[in-house]
């Protein structure tokens, strides 16, 4: 887009060639001919090549704009990926640490039954409560694994790339800003806003 928006101002930029003719005319009366020179300008090009000039500027303008809007939002994108990422490796390693712990419960539990401490039923409870924090645990190893695919790919990553997230997530901030001045800071920062604009500005002339 970059590209094609710098051809378009060069071209405005430009007037068009100017055309020659020439014409030759001879009758049947004599051995004498008339050549006849002429030039021709686009003079209404010329009258609007200042306009053109402008508005192809202010479509580089704006192609700028929108590169750059593009860049944030593939930013955004991969800062959110990012987070899910973390969220889900954090979430995956205490879901493994309950469901270890959860294990050796149900080995003691398993040796107090031996023991005659406990009755069946009971080591019945303690081994249910380890099966199922173990299916937790792999549910969340493998939502682990599905946002870090996610984040491999916004990132032009391959799947086997040898990376590791910092973890644990950083602690939120201590005062949240209001609503209003998030949405002014929204507005302020939307490149796709500007571009639009630059774009209005250069319809309009100005």
């Amino acid at each position: 887009q970059l590209g094609i928006a710098a051809a378009d101002l060069y071209e405005a930029s430009r007037m068009a060639n100017p055309v020659i003719s020439a014409t030759r005319l001879s009758g049947d009366s004599g051995p004498r001919s008339q050549l006849t020179l002429g030039i021709g300008f686009d003079v209404l090009g010329l009258l609007t090549l200042p306009a053109n000039r402008r508005n192809a500027q202010a479509g580089v303008e704006a192609a700028k704009l929108e590169a750059g809007s593009a860049i944030v939002e593939l930013a955004t994108q991969a800062e959110r990926a990012w987070f899910e990422a973390a969220a889900a490796q954090q979430r995956a390693q205490v879901r493994e640490l309950a469901a270890r712990a959860a294990s050796a419960s149900g080995e003691i539990a398993q040796r107090y039954f031996d023991a005659g401490n406990i009755n069946r039923r009971q080591l019945a409870l303690e081994q249910a409560e380890a099966g199922s924090l173990r299916l937790e645990s792999l549910a969340a190893q493998a939502q682990a694994a599905t946002e870090r695919a996610a984040l491999n790919r916004i990132m032009g990553q391959r799947e086997d790339s040898a990376w590791t997230l910092v973890s644990p997530l950083p602690e939120p901030a201590a005062q949240e800003p209001s609503l209003d001045a998030l949405l002014r800071e929204a507005v302020d920062s939307r490149l796709d806003i500007a571009a639009a604009q630059q774009q209005a500005r250069g319809i309009a002339g100005r």
